[in-house]
This record gives C-alpha cells, sequence and structure tokens, in this order.
C-alpha cells in the first residue's frame, strides 16, 4: 500500500531546509506511523539528515529535511526551491500493509 492510503501531509521551506508534516488519517495509525517512518527511512528518502518530531496529540510526525532545498527560494535553482511538493513524493511510497 502506499503512505497516501492512511495518511496525508504538508511540506514547506524553512530557508535551505525544508518541513514535512505527516498526519494519520485515523489516530490508531500512529504507532504504525510511528515504526516505519523513521529519520533514517526520510534520510534515504532525500539523501540529507533529518530531524523528526513526534506530535502524538495530532497523530502526526514532522521532519525537518536539513539542506535539501539547496539554499532556499531565493538561492536554489531545484524546480521545487520552496519544497512544497515534498510531502506528496512522501506520501507516494509504498509501505508494508497496516492492519485496520
Amino acid at each position: 500500500m502506499r503512505l497516501i492510503d492512511i495518511a496525508h501531509g504538508l511540506s514547506g521551506d524553512e530557508g535551505s531546509d525544508a518541513n514535512v508534516a505527516i498526519i494519520t488519517r485515523h489516530p490508531s495509525h500512529y504507532a504504525y506511523l510511528r515504526q516505519h517512518l523513521t529519520a533514517e527511512w526520510m534520510e534515504r528518502q532525500f539523501h540529507a539528515p533529518v530531524t523528526r518530531y513526534e506530535v502524538p496529540h495530532l497523530s502526526a510526525l514532522n521532519f525537518i529535511l536539513h539542506g535539501v532545498l539547496e539554499g532556499g527560494a531565493s538561492l536554489s535553482l531545484a524546480a521545487d526551491s520552496q519544497g512544497k511538493g515534498l510531502a506528496q513524493q512522501v506520501l507516494m511510497k509504498e509501505i508494508p500493509d497496516v492492519d485496520h
């Protein structure tokens, strides 16, 4: 299954860093999300250092992708210099099936 089947997300720029929040569609999936969406998993997806923050009262995880925007909106030549599409990239990833 894809992550989008159990979560939604949003992302944006924080200078040269990007912020990616992944929020479960149902609180019962939060433990699964915590187990499978590690900082190391995100680092492999984006080839950048990642810090993960847990937001249990929102059943969400927030990731800071350090340096992934190569200077940020005003300096980067990247197609998505503000990181607006990064959450969608994560949501389209295949993940192991979750027991509903």
